[in-house]
């Protein structure tokens, strides 16, 4: 624990029961104190009797950027947009409150401004991402734009000021993300009821704008009744030179298996069964197949999805099932509150494996697949009058 899960000055653990957490506490003050060093103090997640321990009470701690509420046990987002110049690396000026967006946003705004806020939202997760997405396509149509008029110099300069209407756009993105301060997410991933081993369930998806995964774990609490909640999730804006759909659906199902092959590395629980589900045929019969049957850009993804998970764990979902379509299209931070399917899956997680909506079908046409060309040529083996010579 004090290894592995120790940052700077703080140690985060999470255990199953009290009597572990107690031990583990005990353990790790005797080891600490040989070194002399000393635990300010602990605090513990829900209604917690001390036990000899120095835990103390609070309402709201910051952990890694994120606020978390120990007694409620929720995680939530911490929004600061200051447009103030830097002196010696640190702002100038204080952040902007949420009701000061309308009379102190900056009327001159450009790209470095902008750049420099969406890398400040700390979201190690990506629980935001829907939400973050919309900024991150503003971000990329000004670049591009300069791309669509033969501009070598990605479209609108660092310090050029931004049209009337493009920075309208992003006041409207800003004051949206301040709406991010009210959700919460449940921090405990187990619930207390659980029983046996958990699910690993990881959609992907992708649009013209962006590629995604989002992995949600699924515990088993009494007889077919089940408890699901995501864990974290990733996106990526597609390549300003244009892919396809397929191909985009691809490096999204690549970045479902990179995920998978993180979280199985970190938890410390056994998954009983892992799904990974898309909503393209085209994909899910490409990882069937042997990658060499396809060009180059197939073939590498296929190779690895295949070396990191089982192509039988791969199943196919209708796109209207497919929770990972928020990892791709932005939306708004209300459709991803506390009781959205994004924080706890879609509704068939919660059934029986049984009665879920997915299916293993293949599409037997599959585009990029390398054509073979075979050519027959005909011998003629008759030989005739042929004499044997001798030669003295």
């Amino acid at each position: 624990m004090i290894i592995n899960n120790a940052y700077v000055d703080d140690i985060l653990y999470s255990t199953d029961n009290v009597e572990n957490a107690v031990s583990l506490i005990h353990d790790t003050e005797r080891i600490l104190a040989r070194g002399n060093f000393r635990v300010k103090h602990w605090i513990v997640s829900g209604h917690y009797e001390s036990c000899n321990v120095n835990v103390i009470d609070s309402d709201c701690e910051k952990i890694l950027g994120l606020r978390w509420n120990p007694k409620e046990d929720y995680f939530s987002f911490i929004v600061k947009v200051n447009f103030s110049p830097r002196v010696r690396k640190i702002r100038s000026g204080p952040n902007l409150e949420r009701d000061e967006i309308d009379i102190k946003f900056p009327e001159i705004l450009t790209r470095r401004m902008i750049l420099s806020q969406i890398a400040s939202l700390y979201d190690p997760l990506r629980l935001a991402v829907p939400v973050i997405l919309q900024g991150k396509n503003l971000m990329r149509s000004m670049i591009t734009k300069g791309a669509a008029s033969g501009s070598n110099d990605g479209g609108i300069k660092w310090d050029e000021p931004l049209d009337t209407s493009v920075v309208h756009e992003w006041k409207t993105f800003f004051k949206e993300l301040y709406e991010l301060e009210e959700l919460t997410f449940r921090r405990p991933l187990k619930p207390s009821n659980a029983l046996g081993n958990p699910s690993l369930i990881i959609f992907s998806d992708s649009s013209k704008q962006a590629y995604g995964a989002c992995a949600y774990v699924r515990w088993q609490t009494s007889k077919d009744k089940f408890d699901a909640n995501v864990i974290i999730a990733k996106s990526k804006i597609a390549p300003v030179k244009q892919l396809t759909i397929p191909h985009l659906e691809l490096c999204g199902a690549l970045m479902a298996a990179r995920l998978r092959e993180s979280l199985v590395k970190e938890f410390q629980w056994e998954f009983e069964s892992v799904y990974h589900i898309v909503d393209s045929l085209i994909v899910r019969s490409q990882i069937q197949k042997e990658s060499h049957g396809f060009n180059a850009f197939v073939a590498a993804r296929i190779a690895e999805i295949q070396v990191k998970t089982n192509p039988r764990e791969w199943w196919w979902v209708n796109t209207a099932q497919n929770i990972a379509d928020l990892t791709s299209k932005p939306c708004t931070p209300e459709k991803i509150g506390k009781d959205s399917a994004w924080q706890n899956g879609p509704k068939f997680l919660t059934l029986p494996i049984s009665e879920w909506p997915i299916s293993q079908k293949c599409e037997s046409e599959l585009t990029d697949r390398i054509g073979i060309t075979m050519t027959v040529a005909k011998v003629n083996q008759d030989i005739t009058n042929l004499k044997v010579i001798a030669v003295e």
